[in-house]
């Protein structure tokens, strides 16, 4: 609550300190959907795949409120999903996303973003993100079975400062929180406040430094037949030591230290110890990139310790053509995985990558494509009983072809093909195909007062 508070008062004193921001532009653009879709395994089971055909009938709009230094946006839609076979599984769906900003002076800018799900469909999409500089995973990489309905907020408050031509100063506050209907799934709230600093010394040597807080809570119905993840502080330190070679390439030595301090259950705390070294290579702004390889060390009170290498390594690259674009965004590197429908996944080493394509092939029909995979390394714990290491494997792949017979109506054709596959093979696997005909009402421009 107090993280919430804290937000909500900054956001609205910043706001207040430029009243004047907003006596600018407003952008309104409504839209209407219809989707027809279907799928050959609803609850994504491993056996006994259960077919459906969904209607979902939606409708929602985006506006945006723009000023010189200030702005805001919120893009809300709802739909409610008929299901021919299973009835009982027909629901509303809901996302909404807000995001605010204002620049106080040139280098000072101050952000807020609230992201909302109500859904009952177990995928997960969008799951890496670049912002600010950087990939995160902002999705949900955990898999959920079964069509129970779920939702989850995540808000956001973030502050940075800029005092040289590379050197900046940051920190921000995150609340979160995962309700379900499902009673083998734990509910949780995550709160996490975390700093950092990026300074160089000369033309030369840089550094990157910043540090989190995280405390995780989380919730179990009275029939929860897992077993329950405990409540946590977490703390992680990171620091980056970079040398540059060129105008574009750089050397860098990474050292992180994560501290688990669980103050429920019986589990066991653990330190990580992860030092890794490699190169940045960026050509322009818009191109992320960093490669390197490390090796971590995982000290667990009581019980065996854990070490292996691992890729430490981030790339963000967007091609625009005449006709068409490309983008590409990939992760690899520690997590600690604890909030979403799996929370008992904790400590894991991974690699993800995601892109996207398309293409106008006329001025009325266009295609798109996209891919995910994510490849993770759970290690094996005593204290949790766990038999083996566990090595997961997520793919996504979708393909759409649109059609556009007026400028505000778009029909589009579409498939997606979802799979899940573990090293403990009764673990979750599944395999979806699905198909999909969509019907969008949508003024080609924003109405704008």
């Amino acid at each position: 609550m107090i993280f919430r508070t804290i937000s909500l008062v900054l956001l609205i004193a910043v706001f207040s300190h430029n009243p004047t921001a907003f006596s600018a532009q407003f952008n309104f653009l409504p839209r209407a959907t219809a989707t027809s879709e279907y799928t050959d395994n609803a609850n994504l089971t491993k056996d006994d795949k259960q077919d459906d055909f969904i209607i979902v009938l939606g409708a929602g709009f985006t506006a945006s409120l723009l000023g010189k230094t200030s702005g805001a946006e919120l893009s809300f839609d709802q739909s409610y999903a008929f299901y021919d076979k299973n009835t009982d599984n027909d629901a509303w769906r809901i996302p909404l996303d807000f995001r605010a900003w204002t620049s106080p002076s040139k280098k000072t800018n101050l952000e807020f973003t609230n992201n909302f799900l109500l859904t009952e469909d177990p995928v997960s999409r969008e799951i890496l993100t670049a912002q600010g500089g950087g990939v995160e995973e902002t999705g949900d990489t955990t898999v959920r079975t079964g069509r129970n309905q779920f939702y989850r907020n995540t808000a956001r408050l973030g502050v940075s400062h800029q005092f040289g031509e590379e050197d900046q100063v940051f920190a921000g506050l995150l609340y979160g929180f995962l309700r379900n209907d499902d009673d083998q799934i734990q509910d949780n709230d995550q709160y996490r406040a975390n700093a950092g600093i990026n300074y160089w010394f000369t033309h030369r040597f840089g550094s990157q430094f910043s540090g989190a807080y995280t405390r995780g809570e989380f919730d179990q119905q009275s029939d929860f037949l897992g077993q329950p993840t405990p409540d946590f502080d977490n703390w992680l330190g990171s620091l980056r030591l970079l040398g540059r070679v060129t105008r574009h390439f750089s050397l860098f030595f990474q050292y992180d230290q994560i501290y688990r301090n669980f103050t429920s259950g019986d589990a066991n705390n653990y330190n990580v110890y992860a030092p890794s070294a490699g190169f940045t290579y960026n050509i322009t702004k818009d191109m992320y990139s960093r490669l390197g390889l490390g090796y971590f060390y995982q000290d667990i009170k009581n019980v065996t310790d854990q070490d292996n290498i691992f890729f430490n390594a981030e790339i963000s690259k967007a091609w625009d053509y005449k006709r068409g674009s490309i983008d590409l965004t990939g992760l690899a590197g520690l997590t600690q995985n604890n909030f979403g429908a799996q929370s008992n996944f904790d400590f894991q080493q991974f690699v993800a990558i995601q892109g996207s394509a398309a293409y106008d092939f006329t001025r009325k029909l266009f295609g798109d494509t996209g891919a995910f995979y994510r490849f993770a390394f759970t290690p094996q714990r005593e204290d949790r009983g766990d038999e083996d290491d566990l090595i997961t494997n997520q793919i996504q792949f979708r393909l759409g072809l649109s059609y556009l017979p007026l400028k505000w109506m778009t029909w589009r054709l579409g498939y997606e093909f979802n799979k899940y596959s573990s090293s403990d093979g009764d673990f979750d696997e599944y395999t979806e195909n699905r198909a999909l005909l969509t019907l969008t009402l949508q003024p080609d421009l924003p109405w704008r007062f």
